[in-house]
């Protein structure tokens, strides 16, 4: 068991023990620090800080001192930023 841990870990994915429904499954959570969520949305570090101060951001996940963002919730904000028109 220990293995696994430390091979989630060393990726980045971490064990959720809880579903939708409050089950205990275990689901696969892909956290990322603020400079992989800037290397994901090929932006600055510096505009994923300004959209979550603004409140216009995927919601953070704080560990400790630490921010990080459910790779989920980061497609989730990113599917709605999509322009209904072109400009």
């Amino acid at each position: 068991m220990e293995g696994i841990a430390a091979e989630q870990a060393d990726s980045g994915k971490v064990a959720d023990p809880t579903t939708e429904s409050g089950t205990m499954e275990r689901e696969s959570r892909e956290l990322l620090t603020i400079e992989e969520v800037a290397r994901y949305l090929k932006v600055p570090p510096l505009t994923v800080r300004w959209l979550r101060q603004e409140g216009r951001f995927a919601p953070a996940i704080k560990v400790g001192r630490r921010l990080l963002w459910d790779r989920r919730d980061v497609n989730a904000w990113l599917d709605g930023q999509r322009e209904t028109e072109a400009a």
